[in-house]
């Protein structure tokens, strides 16, 4: 559990530094650099780290309209 938060930190920050890079208009060298980093953390949180979506109730398709 304390691995997951650890990952989730360490995401968060190099967020803030690929935000800080772009604004500064830092190198696209660099800034690529940044986000391959960025990525391999987020490989490394897996599905858990995203929320799904769920329906709780059915989709219904109307086969007549009320008019």
């Amino acid at each position: 559990m304390e691995d997951k938060a650890q990952t989730q930190e360490a995401i968060k920050l190099q967020g803030e530094i690929v935000r800080k890079l772009k604004s500064e208009k830092a190198s696209k060298e660099q800034i690529d650099e940044e986000v391959a980093k960025l990525l391999e953390l987020k490989a490394r949180l897996g599905d858990d780290g995203k929320t799904q979506f769920v329906l709780k109730t059915p989709k219904v398709r109307l086969k007549y309209c009320c008019i």
